[in-house]
């Protein structure tokens, strides 16, 4: 649960196997800027250390190589296309995230199945909406649910899902809040001022953390550590650094790889 301070100490832990480090690193490499580093934006290398990370388990990390062998580029430039259209590897790593707890690879396997298996879409889109508190993907089950799309056909539902969606949706813009509201037959704003955008934002945090305190409750270890990494953060909860030490440990007896190694990290500071 370390922060690194600055781009150099970053670059060190991820050349030294920190996966968070790894992570963070490729993030820098798809944008140009990283702790104050300006880069060049590479997708082969955000790619190589992203994989690095993901081959230890990191479930954000997994995701992007899956979504990256599915789209054959990483990052936003689809321009740079370094590596080959695979499917089954994207799926493979997709598979491989959600279990690790990711809820965006959730939605994105839904995404993959949609026009080849309405109902497998549907479910993952269902899966990420209210196991993982998607917000994203509980737009796309409402519209599942609309056109009775993989699922029993039910207007007034798909209807209220949407407005609910929506009501957590800072980003929406006036012209998709217009088509919406056509295809629909509901009222929908888009967010008046960015005191309105704020208060989308936190409800929608307020909906993953009480999907993720459900996970963690009913003994998903990737929830665990992930609820002990909030506790620990203090980010949309309290610090609690008892409470993050006893997800921590809970995520570990579950056998949740990175906790197992952040476990170690910290039993190793303790030796010192």
């Amino acid at each position: 649960m370390k922060i690194y301070r600055n781009f150099e100490e970053l670059s060190d832990a991820a050349e030294a196997g920190d996966a968070d480090a790894q992570y963070e690193l490729a993030l820098g490499h798809m944008t140009g800027y990283c702790k104050g580093q300006v880069l060049t934006p590479s997708g082969a290398a955000a790619f190589g250390w992203m994989m690095k990370a993901a081959e230890q388990e990191h479930a954000a990390a997994m995701e992007n190589i899956g979504r990256a062998y599915i789209h054959g580029f990483m990052g936003v430039d689809a321009g740079n296309r370094f590596l080959h259209v695979d499917r089954a590897a994207g799926l493979s790593w997709l598979q491989k995230a959600v279990v690790a707890g990711a809820a965006g690879a959730c939605r994105e396997l839904g995404l993959f199945y949609r026009y080849d298996d309405a109902h497998k879409a549907a479910e993952y889109f269902y899966k990420a909406a209210y196991y993982f508190g998607d917000t994203l993907a509980l737009r796309y089950y409402a519209v599942a649910l609309y056109y009775g799309d993989g699922i029993a056909q039910d207007e007034e539902a798909g209807r209220k899902v949407m407005l609910s969606a929506l009501s957590m949706d800072a980003d929406v813009t006036a012209e998709e809040a217009d088509e919406i509201s056509r295809a629909f037959g509901i009222e929908v704003a888009a967010p008046a001022d960015d005191t309105a955008q704020q208060a989308r934002r936190a409800r929608a945090d307020e909906y993953y953390l009480a999907a993720l305190k459900r996970r963690a409750e009913a003994g998903d270890p990737a929830g665990q550590y992930e609820l002990a990494l909030r506790y620990y953060l203090g980010r949309g909860i309290a610090q609690d650094m008892a409470a993050a030490r006893g997800w921590l440990s809970r995520a570990a007896e579950g056998g949740y790889a990175p906790a197992r190694r952040q476990m170690a990290a910290l039993a190793a500071q303790t030796l010192h």
